[in-house]
């Protein structure tokens, strides 16, 4: 309720909850981060708990690691979810085979995600930023998530931080500042 009424207020897009200087975390402890009304689920009744069927292409990367290969998912998930935290979760589980390389590191932790006017704001802990678990460039794994959360009919940008940080770079050489627009000439055709 707090969140969705001070969001109303114009030049509020997002809020981060702290009590007593502490960040405000979830049951299993994880900070809640950066929060909106893309985070809370409006639904009601007997369709609280109701589940969803969904087909999503996720991006990750091939063998090489200098190029992405597409992949079909078909996952049912809990209607609270939303679609976006839905395929970050599914980038995070990494490919169904060996054809692919995981793009997003294993042990990164999603702090919050939300869509306000295109731009689907991500915000992981520090574990994002690990490199060398596999072979993939930095851009590969920075296009494996725009690519992929740009599947979505509300997303055309991502912006990516860092614990609500954007100021970062990442794999010393992209700078998580500026938003992230679908890079296609990155994928690979299918054979």
């Amino acid at each position: 309720a707090v969140v969705q009424s001070l969001i109303r207020i114009d030049g509020i897009s997002v809020l981060w909850i702290s009590v007593d200087g502490e960040d405000l975390r979830d049951s299993e402890g994880r900070i809640l981060g950066y929060q909106n009304e893309d985070d809370f689920v409006q639904n009601i009744g007997s369709a609280l708990h109701s589940y969803q069927k969904a087909e999503l292409k996720l991006y990750f990367s091939n063998i090489e690691g200098n190029a992405l290969a597409e992949q079909t998912v078909n996952v049912r998930y809990n209607s609270n979810t939303s679609l976006e935290k839905l395929i970050v979760e599914q980038l995070l589980k990494g490919p169904k085979d060996d054809s692919c390389l995981q793009t997003l590191p294993p042990d990164a932790v999603l702090l919050g995600i939300s869509v306000k006017a295109g731009i689907c704001y991500v915000n992981f802990d520090e574990g994002f930023l690990v490199q060398g678990y596999n072979n993939a460039e930095p851009e590969t794994v920075i296009y494996s998530l725009v690519n992929s959360l740009t599947e979505s009919e509300s997303v055309r940008e991502v912006q990516i931080s860092i614990n609500g940080e954007s100021d970062v770079l990442f794999g010393n050489s992209i700078d998580l500042s500026k938003t992230f627009s679908r890079n296609m000439e990155i994928v690979e055709e299918t054979k």
